[in-house]
């Protein structure tokens, strides 16, 4: 029609694989050109069928339609970064972010495939790198805060492009994570549909299996970032429900579960498939989110947020020992922080199975021998314990008396009753960048979980600690000129003795542990 009434017209481009299949959309909103170039993804010889629909201003639209082949592209990685190369910088040009992202992620069909375990050439990680820019740049484009239609079509191209972790260089993770983190941050104001939440979860579990969070080194900013993407990600999910649905989503490193509560399901167990997950959730803590009482009114409903994760923070030898959990609480796409409850939150971390944690577990004795001050004793131990020779020890004597140990009494025989490690809950603090248990309790522990009463919400995980390992001492016969060795195996008697001295026996005392918390210490042998 060309009624003035009718204008402005805009226009939408999407294809079909199959009659009757779901329209596949090529752009996110309506376009205002009545022409669109673009690619297609990768596809093993199929038909499909282009469809173009044109829109008056009040939204009614006649479309038109044409068949086409789509045959899979033959073609060398280098011709293909020049040809997408070519495409980017023209796309770039318009402006048009949509079609930028479709191009990328076209694109990125085509290098990604279905082998990844195949090698991965330079040029190919060249060219995923210059399509991560590219779709950060035209994601500031597309007004991913106001649509959420640009906001899925972000998402879906980043998870393209980040299918195999193995391709991806740091500069590409960085880009990806602070791009999720804005990106999924804005679509949470308005909702994130089903679809987009598994190609974002999806996203995040293969980044956590990329370099980045891979060596055990944690970067407290990245790992920030990832932790706040995923409760982002949760309260895009419940965004809109009514009161007692939930949305889920499981990946390989990731597991993420949103609670709508109502009157009817408060008293429910927030818990995900793995046995993590709420098992007590008091009132109180419900009525801190905002949600108020059941008892003659109206409460509004409160959302349970529940994530477990591949543990970001952890790194080696802080202790953590279980994924990441992750509890939030809140109301309609917000998220409330949760501290100093009158009564503790209960919930439940299992962890790998540890024999050491099992109940009546003997974690043993092992002896070493002090020859000079220069050493340090290291026992194997299932906790790492060690034993500086050279440090001044006081010591307690069968009457009570007091002396204190130098390296002039060398050499020593020393007898360490190894740690026990116990289970623990601990929380991330962000403030000092740590692990930290103020607030919790251990309620319950076995070999293979923990359960943990906290008064506060934020990412908890299982970890172990042990008290400090008891020494005893057993003074040598005589200190002579004994050829010290320069090193000493735990548990390795000399393989000489020192000559006759003193006639006094052996005398074993126990020796302080290195700080002020210690367990009880063993009876000593009596003296003889």
């Amino acid at each position: 029609s060309d009624d003035v009434d009718d204008y402005p017209l805009t226009y939408t481009y999407g294809y079909r694989l199959v009659q009757d299949a779901a329209l596949t959309p090529l752009v996110a909103d309506q376009y205002a050109s009545a022409w669109f170039l673009t690619t297609l993804p990768q596809a093993p010889n199929v038909n499909i069928t282009c469809i173009g629909r044109v829109f008056d201003r009040y939204l009614s639209y006649a479309q038109g339609f044409t068949p086409v082949r789509v045959d899979a592209l033959e073609i060398s990685t280098e011709d293909l970064s020049a040809f997408a190369g070519d495409l980017l910088s023209a796309s770039a040009d318009t402006g048009d972010g949509e079609a930028a992202l479709s191009l990328v992620s076209n694109v990125a069909s085509v290098i990604g495939g279905t082998n990844t375990s195949r090698r991965r050439l330079s040029t190919e990680q060249e060219l995923i790198d210059d399509l991560m820019a590219h779709t950060i740049s035209a994601a500031s484009l597309v007004g991913t805060g106001s649509s959420a239609a640009a906001a899925a079509q972000v998402l879906f191209t980043v998870s393209t492009l980040t299918g195999d972790p193995a391709s991806l260089s740091e500069s590409s993770q960085t880009g990806a994570i602070g791009l999720l983190r804005e990106v999924v941050g804005d679509a949470a104001k308005h909702g994130i549909d089903d679809d987009t939440a598994a190609a974002t979860a999806a996203t995040v579990s293969s980044l956590l299996d990329a370099s980045l969070f891979a060596s055990g080194a944690a970067d407290t900013s990245i790992d920030g970032q990832m932790a706040g993407t995923v409760g982002a990600l949760a309260t895009g999910m419940i965004a809109g429900a009514y009161g007692g649905q939930n949305r889920s989503v499981v990946t390989d490193n990731l597991e993420l579960r949103a609670f709508r509560t109502d009157c009817g399901t408060r008293d429910a167990a927030f818990r995900l498939s793995s046995g993590t997950g709420v098992t007590d959730l008091p009132a109180s803590a419900l009525d801190a989110a905002g949600g108020g009482g059941c008892e003659g009114g109206a409460p509004a409903d409160v959302d349970v947020k529940v994530v477990r994760l591949k543990n970001v923070y952890a790194s080696e030898g802080d202790g953590a020992i279980s994924d990441l959990l992750q509890i939030e609480l809140g109301g309609e796409g917000t998220t409330v922080e949760v501290d100093n409850l009158a009564e503790p939150i209960v919930f439940d971390i299992p962890f790998d199975y540890d024999p050491t944690l099992e109940a009546g577990y003997d974690p043993g004795i092992r002896t070493g021998t002090c020859y000079n001050r220069s050493q340090v004793l290291s026992f194997d131990c299932d906790v790492p314990t060690t034993f500086d020779c050279g440090e001044p020890r006081v010591v307690t004597l069968p009457d009570g008396s007091t002396t204190t140990v130098t390296s002039a009494n060398l050499p020593l025989e020393i007898t360490v009753s190894c740690p026990a490690k116990t289970a623990a809950c601990s929380f991330w603090d962000n403030a000092t960048t740590s692990w930290s248990s103020d607030g919790c309790a251990v309620v319950a522990s076995t070999a293979s979980g923990v359960t943990c009463a906290c008064r506060h919400l934020t990412d908890f995980a299982a970890s172990t600690t042990a008290a400090n390992a008891d020494y005893f001492v057993d003074f040598q016969p005589s200190p002579g000129p004994t050829p010290a060795p320069t090193t000493v195996q735990p548990s390795l008697a000399p393989t000489s003795m020192p000559s006759p001295g003193p006639t006094t026996r052996p005398t074993w005392v126990p020796w302080p542990a290195p700080t002020t918390a210690r367990p009880t210490p063993r009876p000593s042998p009596a003296p003889t």
